[in-house]
């Protein structure tokens, strides 16, 4: 069939605004906000160490702006950490479609809207994982150990880990909800140590100094640990699958492990 000129001009135009749309492949397309989740959470926890530097080290208990900043800090570490999680599988997912099967099989549900797709502002085939990401729950040890070991085989959090983090949860969620008033549902002890008197719906949790710097080296250890076992796990499946990755998805490859 013979194209008229006018129709041939507009598959021009199309094809010149698709390809402004969808600029050259590049290894930070594979990354959500364009960096990778490990050097994002590094700079994050950074941050937090500097407040944490702020306070006085011999604030009191009833130091109220003091203790602010102690809840916030914890907050924004758990925060922070779940984030970590959810990015970097979708970074994994981004840079390995192909790991898609496998997770399918184990009944995940990988199905993704056509009209999302091309809703997006940079090439969607290049956020295949950033899109799936949204849909699974990544806030609990067990929920994390379970996403990644469908996907690629690993469990990056272990039993003492899965304790210490679902504690940790806990704790920060009666933080946010609670305003950290103890309640009939809350677990005593749970990470945060510190509190003299537990009364439910009298007493407030009270976070230390070193309560907060546990947590922040609790998610250090949880994220480096991840990064390095994703890595590898990812390099083997490659190495049995025979895959040949793009120059820029093997760049995307080696700053999945970078730590700031």
């Amino acid at each position: 069939m013979k194209i008229p000129p006018q129709g041939r001009r507009d598959i021009q135009q199309k094809s010149r605004a698709l390809d402004h749309r969808y600029p050259a492949e590049s290894w930070a397309e594979y990354f959500i906000g364009y960096v990778p989740a490990g050097m994002i959470l590094s700079g994050n926890l950074e941050e937090l160490r500097g407040l944490l530097g702020s306070i006085p080290s011999k604030s009191r208990k009833d130091d109220e702006p003091s203790q602010t900043l102690l809840e916030l800090t914890v907050i924004a570490a758990v925060s922070f950490l779940e984030v970590f999680f959810r990015d970097h599988w979708a970074s994994l997912v981004n840079i390995y479609p192909q790991s898609l099967a496998s997770f399918e099989q184990r009944g995940r549900k990988v199905d993704i809207s056509a009209v999302a797709m091309f809703d997006l502002d940079s090439n969607p085939l290049r956020q295949i994982g950033s899109m799936l990401s949204e849909r699974f729950d990544f806030g609990t040890a067990r929920a994390i150990n379970g996403i990644f070991k469908d996907l690629i085989g690993i469990t990056p959090i272990g039993k003492r880990e899965m304790k210490e983090l679902d504690k940790l949860c806990h704790d920060r969620n009666l933080l946010v909800h609670y305003g950290g008033v103890f309640r009939y549902q809350h677990k005593v002890p749970g990470f945060l140590r510190r509190a003299s008197l537990r009364r439910r719906y009298a007493d407030s949790l009270v976070v230390s100094r070193r309560d907060a710097e546990r947590v922040l080296d609790l998610a250090e250890r949880l994220a480096k640990k991840t990064m390095a076992a994703s890595a590898s796990a990812l390099d083997t499946r490659l190495s049995q699958t025979k895959t040949v990755l793009s120059r820029e998805k093997r760049k995307a490859l080696e700053f999945l492990s970078v730590w700031l």
